[in-house]
Order: structure tokens, then sequence, then C-alpha cells
């Protein structure tokens, strides 16, 4: 008995039509999982360097209020409302303030230089506030600023100390810095 094909049957197998529609859902969902990746990776670099400018900012502000002696502080006089500039003794306002490297770093060259570059991108200014003539305290403001992705990004932390804390720093010698 010899078996004849009928022209009903398909051969086994896919045709070309069935192979390039999967190699472009294929590409398609792979395109789609790239992107996704790719978008995931940009939001935790923006998101780790504001947790390291908030981190920084914190640091800075308590760097101020322990040991206000290091900074030339505007006088006590600060006309209310009008925000004016903290600077290490000896600073040039016209230059960007950077941090100093963490204590803790990596051991190997790469990774190391990897760090400090990233830190070298991040910069502060401090000011000082008074809310008004008679208050109590000051408003210590200091603003962190760094690039990423082309763009420029700050990130502005404020807390209240004790107007004395001019006091203690000394307002700036204007005649001085002249």
């Amino acid at each position: 008995m010899v078996h004849k094909r009928s022209r009903n049957t398909r051969p086994n197998g896919f045709t070309l039509i069935e192979i390039l529609v999967a190699v472009a859902v294929l590409g398609i969902g792979a395109t789609i999982f790239i992107s996704l990746f790719s978008a995931s990776q940009d939001l935790a670099e923006t998101s780790r360097s504001r947790t390291v400018a908030t981190y920084l900012a914190e640091q800075q502000l308590d760097a101020l209020q322990r040991d206000p002696g290091q900074y030339e502080w505007p006088s006590a006089a600060i006309e209310p409302g009008t925000m004016a500039e903290i600077l290490p003794f000896g600073a040039d306002p016209a230059v960007p303030r950077g941090f100093t490297l963490p204590s803790v770093m990596p051991v190997d060259s790469r990774a190391y230089a990897r760090e400090a570059n990233f830190m070298k991108r991040f910069s502060w200014q401090a000011y000082a506030r008074t809310p008004d003539a008679e208050a109590a305290h000051i408003e210590l403001t200091v603003v962190v600023r760094w690039q990423e992705g082309g763009r420029d990004q700050l990130l502005a932390l404020t807390a209240s100390a004790h107007r004395s804390l001019l006091a203690k720093a000394g307002p700036r010698d204007k005649e001085a810095s002249t």
C-alpha cells in the first residue's frame, strides 16, 4: 500500500514567514528589555547621586555647626530675609568648593579612580539667613551641585541654628579681605 500525499497536508517545519515573524517578535522583545535595563541603570545612577548629595549636605551642615571657627561668617546683622554666603577661611568665592574623598575607598586602582572621579563632580556652597531682626535663630542652607547627564543638578538642605553661632565664629572682616 502506497501512501499518497494529499494537497491539503503540510510538510513538517516552519515556513519562512513564520520564522520572520518569530525573529521580529524576539527582536522587539529584546529591544524593550535593553531599553528598560538602560533606563533602570540611569535611574540607579540618579538615585546614587542624590543619596550622596544628601549625605554630603548633611555632613557640611554638621561641620558648620560643630566647628564654626573654620568659616568666614557674615556679620550678625545680616539683613533679614537675605542669604549671605559662608566661606571657609581663605577660600576664593569664585572657586567651587569640593568635598574631600571618603576615608574608606576601594583598594583596586580602577575602582578607586572611578569613585574619586564620582566624588569630584560634587561641590557646595553654604548660606546663612535670619528670618527677621529679632529671631533667636538663623537658617543655614547648604547647596550641593553636580552634573549628571549633561545637566546641572542641585540639592539644598536647610537647618536651623541658634543665633549665637554667628558670635562664636565672628563676622568676616571686610576691610581685611579688600
